[in-house]
């Protein structure tokens, strides 16, 4: 499965997630209003969308992304070209801390420690 297929299959189950639809019924060209999402709906899954994918969907860009295909075109057009070659359960990945009591989505932890190590730099 080549990246594009695989950014595909993750993109179906975030969407039949959200909207309580079966991965079956959804194609490149379903549009929203045909998986029976409202605005509503619409905000909900592109924020799940940037959450899952690490992109960010300005609001002005989102609302003219009315199909799944064109969804799938703006992912694979902005994500970087590491995330399109890490397969995408590394973006599920949790680490666990304190006995268990917490997790940590990976990705968060390591964008956090980015921060941190930033900001050390500049109090130098």
């Amino acid at each position: 499965m080549d990246a594009k297929q695989e950014l595909l299959a993750h993109l179906y189950q975030v969407i039949s997630a959200h909207l309580g639809v079966q991965v079956e019924s959804i194609n490149e060209k379903s549009t929203w209003a045909q998986l029976g999402a409202d605005s509503l709906d619409r905000l909900e899954l592109s924020q799940a969308i940037e959450d899952k994918f690490n992109v960010d969907i300005p609001y002005r860009v989102g609302e003219h992304l009315n199909t799944v295909g064109e969804t799938l075109q703006f992912l694979f057009t902005e994500m970087p070209e590491q995330s399109k070659r890490t397969p995408m359960a590394v973006a599920d990945a949790y680490i666990s801390v304190g006995g268990g009591r917490s997790r940590f989505r990976v990705e968060n932890l390591m964008g956090l420690l980015a921060n941190l190590l930033d900001l050390r730099r500049r109090e130098r």
